[in-house]
């Protein structure tokens, strides 16, 4: 296995043999037991490619990352949200999850970004119809996908 990212040097505080120093020992473990996955990609993208590279370096990949909003490609710039909604074939989502999950095969696959529409501002996120429709979602791709995270920082950032 090729190492993630290599010390230059000891780090304050740490000896100069790798060997012993306990701190080092412990971060070596903990990477051992990290996760490591991809591509993060917006709608759905670059999954198979992704893939295959991995395959061709020999890299191991644990998982598969993705994002995907209802409204990715449904509409015209400006359009609102209900408006993209309206022309989305029913469905939609879970057709994406499945063609997502056939490109991922075995390994885990999780929707790492993903609201109701990607307008960060949408009104209609914190509404009842958001929560009825999110449910419907997941309800859907039961079995195809192993995690979704909820965009939900909007009105922070």
């Amino acid at each position: 296995m090729s190492p993630i990212f290599r010390l230059s040097g000891p780090l304050p505080g740490m000896s100069t043999s790798s060997s012993t120093d306990p701190q080092l020992q412990r971060s070596k473990a903990w990477m051992l037991r990290s996760k490591v996955g991809g591509p993060a990609t917006a709608d759905n993208q670059w999954i198979a490619e992704f893939l295959a590279n991995t395959k061709e370096n020999a890299l191991s990949v644990d998982f598969v990352s993705t994002h995907h909003y209802p409204t990715d490609a449904f509409g015209k710039p400006g359009a609102d949200t209900e408006t993209q909604l309206q022309n989305m074939p029913r469905g939609m989502m879970k057709e994406q999850a499945a063609k997502a999950r056939a490109e991922t095969g075995d390994l885990p696959l999780y929707y790492t970004e993903w609201n109701i529409s990607s307008n960060p501002r949408d009104p209609l996120h914190d509404g009842p119809f958001a929560a009825a429709f999110v449910t419907k979602i997941i309800m859907e791709a039961h079995g195809l996908v192993q995690g979704y995270s909820f965009w939900t920082f909007s009105d922070i950032f």
